[in-house]
């Protein structure tokens, strides 16, 4: 009798784990489908996106508190972009004027008046950025850049009250432009004695727009946003779509090689920060009573494009260029910093068209090679 042949045993063979794509544009919102935006870019961190695909994470309005700052360290997320709530410009009237403006150099409380001012349209708490039209003579003064809301009286006309940081004098009797405009950002991030954003390492990120930032607290060397080491992020290339406002610092680091390409509002105690870096965008700064709106070292802070106006105004100092930095605009505006409108230093140059007519006042002299070999040009 042969012997019967023992069965081999059946083997299981696990069903393969599905790969993570992103295989179409996706949209990720916060709070819903992740708690806050660390949670989703975490998520994102472990996604494989198609070619040409795209994953907005919206945050919705409302604050955002943020307890330490996000760390993106040799992350490669240039797919991913981060937005907030759709902005409105309001109100929907004619600007009529500067009511009042009391108080003191680095604490303001300017009110506004609008021919129409719808109820709910702004609310105490807001941020709000007041802006200028492109077009027409542009009066330019440190009451432009993003600031709080600290009273409303809806009406026709209506009446806004704004909390402004800037030095010096700040008063009723400035003119404005006939269309300035409020630009309300419904999403606020709200960071505690801490910054926003960390890229390093030659990390990567999208597009940020719809966002401002606020900084609370007393914290020293804080960045709101810091990118380092070769990074690159941006925001809207033709609006002013992401402000910040809050402490003294860097609320916009650039170093190591570092790039940011768009259009960015400083305002209420930071500066603009360019460290052996690029800047390519436009910006306002605005109402640093602790230096500089905007500061060059080694690096090249560049406005070329279509939007890409800078403006300066109601800070200690306008713009340094220091040790072999680089400023290039395209146009240039200021307004009442207090010891200077642009700097350069140490083989440094500036030039910006248009800024000897303006007003400024420049170190070395407009036209002219001095201090250090260091050039300026209107």
């Amino acid at each position: 009798m042969l012997n019967p042949v023992p069965l081999t045993p059946e083997i299981e063979i696990p069903e393969p784990e599905p790969l993570p794509l992103i295989a179409a544009d996706t949209t990720w919102h916060v709070p819903g489908d992740y708690a806050t935006l660390a949670a989703a870019l975490d998520a994102a961190r472990g996604k494989i996106p198609l070619p040409g695909v795209r994953l907005t994470i919206e945050m919705g309005a409302g604050v955002h508190d943020v307890a330490s700052a996000y760390v993106l360290d040799a992350a490669f997320l240039p797919w991913v972009d981060i937005v907030g709530a759709a902005y409105t410009d309001t109100p929907s009237g004619g600007f009529d004027g500067v009511v009042s403006a009391t108080g003191g150099s680095g604490a303001w409380d300017v009110t506004y008046s609008f021919a129409d001012l719808a109820p709910g349209a702004i609310s105490v708490g807001d941020f709000v950025a007041l802006l200028f039209p492109r077009q027409g003579t542009l009066a330019v003064n440190a009451h432009h850049g993003l600031w709080e809301v600290m009273a409303v009286s809806p009406g026709t006309p209506g009446t806004v009250t704004l909390r402004n940081t800037a030095t010096g004098t700040l008063s009723d009797a400035d003119v404005l432009h006939s269309l300035a405009f409020l630009r309300k950002f419904p999403t606020r991030v709200r960071c505690a004695d801490c910054g926003w954003l960390d890229l390093r390492n030659g990390s990567k990120l999208g597009m940020l727009r719809n966002i401002a930032a606020h900084f609370v607290g007393t914290a020293t060397g804080v960045s709101g946003i810091a990118l380092s080491g070769g990074s690159e992020c941006r925001s809207d290339p033709a609006e002013f779509a992401l402000g910040f406002n809050g402490f003294p610092g860097d609320q916009l680091a650039l170093s190591g090689g570092s790039q940011w390409r768009g259009r960015v509002i400083v305002s209420g105690g930071g500066r603009i920060s360019v460290k052996h870096s690029r800047f390519n965008g436009g910006a306002i700064a605005t109402g640093n009573i602790f230096g500089e709106g905007i500061y060059v070292s080694g690096g090249t802070f560049e406005s070329d494009g279509e939007f890409d106006s800078v403006l300066t105004a109601g800070n200690a100092l306008g713009i340094i260029a220091d040790t072999l930095g680089t400023v290039d605009a395209k146009s240039a505006l200021f307004g009442g910093n207090m010891m200077g409108d642009v700097i350069a230093s140490r083989q440094s140059r500036i030039e910006v068209p248009g800024a000897g007519v303006s007003g400024a006042v420049a170190t070395p002299a407009f036209n002219t090679l001095g201090n250090d070999n260091s050039f300026i040009g209107g």
